[in-house]
């Protein structure tokens, strides 16, 4: 009994530890950039987070990896611009005129096949994905996750 008690207690500790870390880790990057940045609270079921870290533009990106190599990466960065500013300044000539225009609970949501950026609260959000990996579907749910 003497060594159950310990055992389980750090063994409860560690697990709690684990499944707050991706949480921990982007409050970590969030405070070095001092951005309130987010982790979603829908993940695709097949993906996990792979990394996160700070740029040099201050901006908070979180890499996720799912199956058969599929990834996908959330940027967030503050910025002092609205949905036209993204518009005008990303979308426009990131992605030309083949973009589609989503409203979701009040934001308006910039899709490009399976790409998204959007503005929230004065933090423009961008979502890219390698090889069109995600659903509009996963996209929205994630996107409103946020």
């Amino acid at each position: 009994f003497a060594l159950f008690c310990p055992t389980a207690v750090v063994a409860s500790l560690f697990f709690i530890a684990q499944t707050n870390m991706p949480d921990i880790s982007v409050r970590v990057a969030a405070m070095q950039t001092g951005i309130q940045a987010t982790y979603p609270s829908y993940i695709p079921r097949e993906y996990r987070l792979s990394g996160v870290y700070t740029t040099q533009d201050n901006s908070v990106a979180m890499d996720f990896t799912g199956p058969n190599q599929a990834k996908f990466t959330l940027t967030e960065e503050k910025l002092p611009w609205d949905s036209n500013a993204l518009l005008n300044n990303y979308v426009k000539p990131t992605w030309g005129e083949q973009y589609d225009t989503i409203r979701e609970q009040g934001l308006t949501i910039y899709m490009y096949q399976s790409n998204a950026a959007w503005v929230n609260g004065g933090t423009v959000y961008k979502l890219n994905t390698t090889s069109g990996s995600l659903s509009k579907k996963q996209l929205k749910n994630i996107i409103t996750s946020l």
